[in-house]
């Protein structure tokens, strides 16, 4: 999660933009929710698909889309600006291998990333402003 103190820290206040990606290991396949809550806007994309639409200038909203996922990994992409007065900006999820609860995403690398997935990402077309969450 980020929000205005967290953002500062790193040097950001007002009029910036960022772009978060990496990958989400799921372990039971199914439909999954996800959730952006955003001051201002942001997008969250699953596997290059649009899953999640919080765009435009506003205070703190949450917004959820849905997706169908398989097992293994998939590649997170959400971007994120700030405009004025307060940032924020946090991801959760919901699915099978949740247990019904809803998860922040904190880190999109899970342990053990391998190489594989690692050139698989590389060749992803989203991935043009790569950073992963730390």
């Amino acid at each position: 999660m980020y929000d205005d103190h967290a953002w500062a820290k790193i040097g950001f206040k007002d009029r910036f933009a960022a772009v978060f990606s990496g990958m989400l290991a799921v372990y039971e396949p199914g439909f999954y929710d996800f959730w952006t809550a955003s001051d201002d806007g942001s997008h969250l994309y699953v596997d290059g698909v649009p899953v999640v639409s919080n765009g435009g200038l506003h205070g703190t909203v949450k917004k959820r889309g849905s997706i169908r996922l398989t097992h293994g990994f998939h590649f997170l992409m959400v971007d994120f600006f700030e405009n004025g007065g307060g940032a924020v900006l946090k991801l959760s999820y919901k699915g099978p291998d949740t247990d019904g609860n809803e998860w922040p995403i904190d880190a999109f690398v899970p342990p053990g990333f391998s190489e594989a997935a690692d050139a698989h990402w590389r060749e992803w077309p989203g991935n043009a402003c790569r950073q992963n969450w730390a």
